[in-house]
């Protein structure tokens, strides 16, 4: 793989390093086709300062994209993709990342695609292992093919070009965007907001970064921590609303969620965060669900989510119960430190909350 970028000494996810998770929920997609048009010459700007698209002529092969234009756009809440031409296999994506934003390329096995990002404006950082390497305007980064996961964060503002051979736009459109609207509509419906899944993954991250992940762990704990309860879409909505207590069977299909989670995202772009879902309701002292699990046999990064939920739906309003203050779940989550919860999990958590602005993420 080429690089063309200058070292730093700093490692990622150093302390007190100011970083946000990308959340690829809450976007719209926005499809723009090409029209038919007079000429290639220069068209008027628009309202908001020259995001008009300049068409081709009927059967022409030249168009012109105007900034901030493309075939079809897909604006998420920290990142804005656009598709700005495809052709032979190969792909043209412009990127726009607000500073924090973590961003990265995987393997696809069985693929010998060539994948480029070029940098058009702002400072791009990829974390290889224990290494930090900057990429400014004028740098690239190729890899024919990606033959292990890349994990980015934008240092500044930054815009990229993205060219890969084999079509990955639809990544974007298609796997994430249904499965993260499933999560969402899913939490909604038992009883949380619409943010529950964005503060669960943000407070995740937040405990993984202070127990200095590494990015991809990260990037595995941020799919993971949004879509930990995706598996409840398979429980019928008689058990998921029932205001009362369940059954034992009503239980037992309630538990069933996790594995469900897990099957779910097989053989998808978020695989990895697999064992996350599954594992998010095991407990330190074994008393946990679907395997009851104790230790470190639990995975970290499902331990971390188990922290981050629990916290989440304490400081909730619930039918049955209203939301506890913050302190107040902060000092549950520490009484059960070494019993329900992975210790250093709950003492990254209460770093965390002993700093200003307290889980602003969640609120």
């Amino acid at each position: 793989m080429t690089r063309l970028a200058s070292i730093t000494e700093r490692p990622a996810g150093e302390a007190g390093q100011e970083v946000e998770w990308t959340e690829l929920s809450s976007f719209s997609r926005d499809k723009r086709p090409l029209a038919g048009g007079p000429g290639i010459e220069d068209a008027p700007a628009s309202a908001d300062g020259g995001t008009c698209t300049c068409p081709a002529p009927a059967g022409a092969a030249v168009q012109v994209l105007r900034r901030g234009t493309g075939t079809e756009t897909l604006e998420f809440e920290r990142m804005r993709i656009m598709l700005l031409a495809q052709g032979d296999g190969m792909e043209v994506i412009r990127q726009e990342l607000s500073p924090g934003t973590r961003w990265g390329l995987y393997p696809d096995p069985g693929s010998g695609a060539l994948e480029m990002v070029a940098i058009v404006s702002g400072t791009l950082a990829w974390y290889r292992q224990d290494e930090t390497v900057l990429l400014r305007p004028g740098d690239s980064l190729v890899a024919h093919p990606v033959r292990e996961e890349l994990s980015f964060q934008a240092k500044t503002s930054v815009h990229l070009l993205y060219f890969c051979s084999r079509p990955v736009f639809s990544l974007y459109s298609q796997q994430a965007e249904e499965m993260r609207a499933m999560a969402v509509a899913v939490e909604v419906k038992d009883g949380y907001t619409v943010h529950h899944c964005h503060h669960v993954a943000n407070l995740s991250t937040r405990i993984g970064e202070e127990m200095r992940l590494s990015p991809d762990a990260l990037a595995v704990l941020n799919h993971g921590a949004f879509l930990h309860d995706l598996g409840k879409v398979r429980v019928p909505d008689n058990i998921l609303t029932k205001p009362g207590a369940l059954t034992e069977e009503e239980w037992a299909i309630m538990k069933m969620h996790t594995i469900w989670g897990r099957e779910m995202v097989e053989n998808t772009i978020v695989a990895a965060a697999g064992p996350i879902l599954e594992a998010h309701h095991e407990r330190w002292d074994g008393s946990g669900y679907p395997h009851g699990w104790r230790g470190d046999r639990i995975p970290l990064e499902a331990q971390i989510v188990s922290v981050a939920d629990s916290y989440c739906a304490m400081t909730t309003d619930r039918v049955y119960r209203p939301r506890l203050s913050q302190d107040q779940a902060l000092q549950e989550i520490r009484q059960f430190r070494g019993v329900l919860y992975h210790p250093e999990v709950v003492d990254a958590f209460a770093t965390i909350g002993s700093t200003a602005d307290i889980f602003s993420a969640t609120g």
